[in-house]
């Protein structure tokens, strides 16, 4: 029904796919690269499934009830067996994706921007800091630091660089124009440069 991301590792790859709008139903759908069928699927009664990244033989999914008390868990890549739950409050958003850190830990964007531990799903760190809009911002890291946006659409937007160990904002850079979503995508190269639009 929309358009959701596609994500892939190794010889997989996995995407979120609507089954109804009414009830508004979404399940997880994982393949090889040999096969045009699903070989599992997860989810299929059981609400939004949204997928938020794929690592190291794991599936990364939001049970999306945009409530504030949506449910991350870990699915094993090649037969879709729960490896962990873990429960994450976030605020609504159009889409949420986590990027990773070098050991495979989830980083998860909200106002709570959480470390998740990608062996058990324990929370790490939080970072409290102002959220986007909607939720749907992005973030990147460079060695160990990740950068993200602070603000919202009434106040002013800055780019902040928190400590992958620590979860410590670093420094921020000055206000940056434009709209207050941070749904805008930005990059940061490997010598520390941070791209944005």
């Amino acid at each position: 029904i929309w358009g959701m991301p596609l994500f892939t590792y190794r010889d997989y790859f996995a995407t979120t796919r609507y089954t109804s709008l009414s009830p508004l139903r979404a399940l997880i759908a994982a393949y090889n690269f040999s096969n045009l069928n699903p070989i599992w699927t997860y989810g299929v009664n059981s609400g939004v499934n949204i997928i938020m990244g794929f690592n190291d033989n794991k599936i990364y999914v939001r049970d999306f009830q945009q409530n504030g008390s949506d449910t991350i868990f870990a699915l094993n890549a090649t037969n879709g067996a729960l490896i962990w739950k873990s429960r994450y409050t976030v605020e609504r958003g159009i889409i949420w994706t986590a990027v990773f850190a070098s050991n495979g830990d989830l980083i998860l964007p909200g106002s709570g921007t959480k470390r998740i531990n990608h062996l058990n799903g324990d929370t790490v760190w939080t970072n409290s800091r102002i959220s986007p809009n909607t939720g749907a911002e992005t973030m990147c890291i460079n060695g160990n630091t990740l950068y993200t946006w602070q603000g919202s659409i009434t106040t002013p937007k800055t780019i902040i660089a928190i400590d992958l160990n620590t979860g410590v904002t670093k420094y921020s850079s000055e206000a940056l124009p434009g709209d207050g979503d941070q749904e805008i995508p930005f990059t940061v190269s490997t010598n520390g440069v941070v791209y944005c639009i």
